[in-house]
């Protein structure tokens, strides 16, 4: 059996008849211990508000403070995703998506900041870890709270950075606060800045605070929410605040039927299930969710009407019109520049009609392809240009206005391509940074 021996530069201070510092970080510690172990398997909604920051013409390749812009917003979205936590692990899914993700937050989140490791990963990494060193903050510490400050070494690290040129462990340091009379963690901050230069991260700060929660008959310290901070070598400031509400316990289900029917049935009958749509399809949509910025967020579930027949040879069935797209909203962000505008994009990921369901993975058909590209001569570019050419290679709808909707009138084209796991990858010309314990 694998022991842990923690030597800790802990000061006895007293409060009356109040423990000492070090007899609090134990008991806390200990409550850590039990509720990393702990069997239940639950599920929360995360909510993501996130703002970026940038000028243009200002880029420059550093990470002087004095290159921060925090004056002029350039995009603002908000994301609601399913995180669950199963067997001491988080993993990921959109909250109308169909599934989870093993491959971590950045699997489902593909574009801007985005962390993992609230739930299970920093707390194992920095209280069950050798080589972290932890002293009481005296200056910060009260009669009701202690105050503990941490560093974590590269080599007992668990923390990766991940920017547009792959993922990078890295040391972080920061401090967590425990309540004197109940040994439970209040709010812990983690702190990474000796970030290598090729990640094009400056740094990325966390501040999360804990709530307690009853899931499975009893109550788990789990997060309540927290916000991320990171500053890129583009003086590309990113500030998410991110809450967790919907917390329950989720179980796997199944259910026995015995009035089946072994007469035989023809395919049409018995419906086919979960084949894929193969790449290059074209679907004709129209919209039967309502979306527009004031309620809608990535990651809503959407629904469509197929306004196209179309057959799939390889099952030898043709899909008719009226079938009933299922996705989410995969993109909605406000850019406020060079002038205001919505870039909005859906995701289909399943096909229904009767008793066939049908996977897919399928987008908004972009208008060029191979890119728009204007000629080298022609440097002035429009507003109305410059937004034609995002939507274009993005594959992204655009609504130049200071609002957007779209209902049951909206159609458009879509295209499927490649089934997920056959394609990884990200959407190109991301500026990516994901801060993850494991």
């Amino acid at each position: 059996m694998f022991r842990l021996v923690f030597f800790l530069s802990f000061s006895a201070i007293c409060y009356g008849e109040e423990l000492t510092a070090q007899e609090v970080f134990n008991r806390a510690r200990e409550n850590v211990a039990r509720q990393l172990l702990a069997v239940a398997n639950y599920t929360c909604v995360l909510t993501v508000d996130r703002t970026l920051y940038a000028e243009p013409g200002r880029f420059t390749a550093g990470c002087a403070v004095a290159d921060r812009i925090t004056e002029k917003p350039f995009m603002h979205d908000r994301l609601r995703l399913d995180v669950a936590v199963s067997e001491g692990d988080e993993i990921f899914s959109w909250h109308g998506g169909s599934r989870f993700s093993s491959a971590g937050v950045t699997d489902i989140v593909k574009a801007g900041p985005i962390s993992s490791g609230s739930f299970v990963g920093y707390l194992r990494n920095i209280l069950f870890t050798q080589g972290v060193a932890i002293n009481l903050n005296k200056a910060q510490s009260t009669e009701k709270l202690y105050r503990f400050q941490y560093y974590v070494p590269l080599k007992s690290s668990a923390y990766h950075v991940r920017g547009r040129n792959g993922g990078y462990p890295v040391p972080y340091h920061g401090s967590f606060a425990v309540r004197t009379d109940t040994f439970e963690l209040q709010s812990l901050s983690v702190n990474a800045t000796e970030i290598p230069r090729a990640a094009e991260v400056c740094s990325a700060d966390t501040d999360i605070s804990y709530q307690r929660v009853e899931i499975a008959g009893g109550f788990l310290l789990i997060p309540k929410s927290f916000q991320l901070h990171v500053l890129d070598t583009n003086a590309v400031e990113t500030i998410s605040q991110s809450e967790y509400t919907q917390c329950r316990e989720f179980r796997g289900e199944s259910t026995l039927r015995f009035d089946f029917d072994d007469s035989p049935q023809t395919q049409s009958s018995a419906g086919v299930h979960d084949e894929w749509v193969p790449p290059g399809t074209e679907l004709h949509v129209r919209l039967s969710t309502t979306l527009d910025d004031r309620t809608s967020l990535t990651g809503d579930p959407v629904q469509g009407v197929l306004l196209n027949s179309f057959p799939v040879k390889r099952l030898n069935l043709t899909v008719p019109k009226g079938a009933v797209l299922s996705g989410v909203v995969s993109r909605l962000e406000l850019r406020y520049q060079p002038s205001r505008h919505f870039l909005v994009a859906i995701h289909w990921d399943r096909l229904t009609w009767g008793q066939n369901s049908l996977l897919l993975n399928a987008n908004p058909r972009r208008l060029y392809p191979q890119g728009r590209r204007f000629g080298q001569a022609y440097s002035g570019r429009s507003s109305e240009q410059m937004m034609m050419e995002e939507a274009g290679e993005e594959g992204t709808f655009i609504w130049p206005s200071s609002h957007f909707r779209m209902d049951q009138t909206f159609t458009s084209y879509f295209e499927t391509a490649e089934r997920p796991n056959e394609t990884p990858g990200q959407r190109s010309g991301n500026t990516q940074a994901q801060a993850r314990s494991r």
